[in-house]
């Protein structure tokens, strides 16, 4: 076998081994699992009694604006997922977990980008259960079987989300106050991909910035293939701009990474390097 083989076997099995450490770590941790499902039941609780307080013609009844926020929250779990790496650099960082990690093979920029692994297939399985849960319990009407539609999608919006997980990583391990900026990026990804509310409720100078980010064409996707609404333009638009997103930003952002990476081994940050 190829020497480039052997390294790309050996990277796939640290990766693989990242993403078991994470689940287990997860799945440790019951009383979070918990606090995430009771979380998401109060967050349908709460649209599901605006929708029937507040009337309007946007929706239909009130069981279509809940399934238009479940679908939101599931984007927000994947924009979540994508932004978990600069938290767990910095813990990392502080345990110098990240340090042993630099020094072996696999090398501390594959092992940031490895970071993104269970926090997308995470993400995945609480969508699921968001989407069932609306489905049983909200009465939305899930589009059945096109609602399957969505799991082929998941790849993609990884490959679209991961830019912003790695240049948050970049950022963390350039900068210990990296994670503050976090929560302010997630609120305003948050108001400008329609996850809650349709973008064009918005201001005419924010709604631009609905079209320049991969969140907004994700939501609008999964709810097409989950609910059967129409997507804003066309599926074969969206879809290409999930791709090129992906493609353009991806490469600049393992470039930063890994010159962050070499920063810190300047710098001394990463001592072991």
């Amino acid at each position: 076998m190829s020497s480039f083989g052997r390294t790309a076997r050996e990277d796939l099995a640290a990766a693989a081994a990242t993403i078991g450490r994470d689940a287990r770590e997860q799945v440790g941790v019951r009383r979070r699992m918990l606090n995430q499902l009771l979380g998401t039941v109060f967050q349908l609780v709460v649209f599901s009694s605006l929708a029937k307080l507040v009337r309007g013609n946007r929706f239909a009844t009130p069981e279509d604006y809940v399934g238009y926020v479940a679908v939101g929250l599931v984007g927000l779990a994947f924009l979540q997922a994508a932004v978990r790496p600069p938290v767990a650099v910095r813990e990392q960082l502080l345990t110098e977990t990240l340090e042993r990690v630099a020094v072996s093979g696999f090398g501390a920029a594959k092992a940031t980008a490895a970071l993104l692994g269970f926090p997308f297939l995470y993400a995945t399985a609480s969508g699921v259960l968001t989407v069932t849960l609306a489905g049983v319990v909200f009465g939305v009407p899930v589009d059945l079987p096109g609602a399957l539609l969505a799991f082929p999608l998941v790849p993609l919006i990884a490959f679209a989300f991961a830019p912003i997980g790695l240049a948050f990583g970049a950022v963390a391990i350039a900068s210990p106050q990296a994670t503050l900026g976090i929560a302010p990026f997630v609120a305003v990804m948050t108001l400008v991909s329609g996850a809650v509310f349709p973008v064009d409720l918005l201001p005419r100078v924010l709604r631009w910035a609905g079209d320049v980010q991969p969140f907004r064409p994700a939501i609008d996707l999964l709810r097409h293939v989950i609910l059967g609404t129409a997507v804003q333009g066309s599926t074969a638009g969206e879809l290409l701009r999930l791709a090129v997103f992906g493609a353009v930003a991806l490469p600049l952002a393992a470039t930063a990474l890994q010159l962050a990476v070499e920063r810190a081994r300047r710098r001394g940050d990463l001592r072991e390097l």
